[in-house]
């Protein structure tokens, strides 16, 4: 792996789009830690040769386990491989939107109008 590209031009869009293929990459190296782990983020943005993939905060594990360094090292290649590029990868976990939300906030968020209709 030679040092990241700087001058990187690839889009999170173009990542999207391959986003099967490194997945697939994964499955033939047989990385199925790295691959079910990957499986449940998503490209958010590429900036300077640095991939940022979020995980939900229910699936937060998943960027613990991608952050043990032999798995960091093979999440790297394959993106690299992939996009035909040497990138990094950096991990994130969302925000949940719905702390500090009431219980009903978070329904009425969840179901809309159809709540409505319930309390009427």
């Amino acid at each position: 792996m030679g040092p990241v590209n700087k001058d990187s031009k690839i889009t999170v869009e173009e990542v999207k789009k391959k986003w099967k293929d490194i997945l697939e990459i994964c499955k033939s190296r047989r990385q199925m830690i790295v691959y079910a782990s990957l499986l449940t983020g998503k490209p958010v943005s590429s900036s300077e040769g640095i991939i940022t993939i979020q995980f939900e905060s229910q699936y937060a594990q998943s960027k613990t386990r991608l952050e043990i360094p032999k798995n960091y090292q093979v999440v790297n290649e394959v993106i690299s491989e992939g996009m035909g590029e040497s990138l990094k990868v950096k991990f994130t976990v969302s925000e949940d939107e719905t702390k500090g939300q009431s219980t009903e906030d978070k329904l009425r968020n969840t179901f809309g109008s159809a709540l409505q209709e319930l309390d009427e």
